[in-house]
């Protein structure tokens, strides 16, 4: 799954959140600079994500 980088974006400002506030809940630094890179994420990582942001996964997943 690749991760919509803007609606990412909004998410972790209406979570009021940085990439530090995710590191901190578990997510991986590594993980983080994927998404930025586009690079594609298993379900449970981006269901990981969508759960510290406090949204559903498919409000942050790019849809073809």
């Amino acid at each position: 799954m690749i991760v919509d980088k803007m609606k990412y974006e909004l998410a972790m400002a209406n979570a009021r959140m940085s990439r530090k506030d995710l590191y901190e809940k578990g997510i991986a630094r590594g993980t983080l600079t994927n998404i930025y890179r586009g690079k594609d994420l298993l379900p449970k990582t981006v269901g990981a994500i969508a759960l510290a942001l406090g949204v559903r996964a498919e409000d942050i997943v790019k849809v073809p």
